[in-house]
């Protein structure tokens, strides 16, 4: 409690002990009504239209995104085939040369 008023034991008074608010009273308080509505239409516009902007700056943001990492997995792709194709081309190599070893093997038991 505010140390400047006088504390009472009076109850607040309600809107029925205060009476019913005068016609200007009334007016005033539809045209607040009314400037609320507005400023909070207002309001949802904006943050739809700021919605919308960052949807927009998420979509375009996300193709260059989608092109490095389809990029990278392509590099990925070409990587592993390379790797595969020489693994291949060594497992030939060394398949012949144990193909050489066992023909000489086979004409040393004859």
């Amino acid at each position: 409690m505010n140390a400047n008023m006088p504390q009472t034991n009076d109850p607040i008074p309600t809107p029925s002990a205060v009476g019913n608010p005068s016609q200007p009273v009334r007016r005033n308080l539809r045209e607040a009504k009314a400037h609320l509505a507005e400023a909070g239409a207002a309001v949802k516009q904006a943050l739809n239209d700021s919605a919308e902007h960052v949807r927009a700056d998420l979509a375009a943001s996300a193709d260059p995104v989608r092109e490095h990492i389809g990029g990278a997995a392509n590099s990925a792709s070409a990587a592993a085939a390379e790797a595969g194709a020489e693994i291949q081309a060594q497992a030939k190599r060394l398949l012949a040369e144990g193909q050489g070893y066992l023909r000489k093997g086979e004409s040393v038991l004859r």
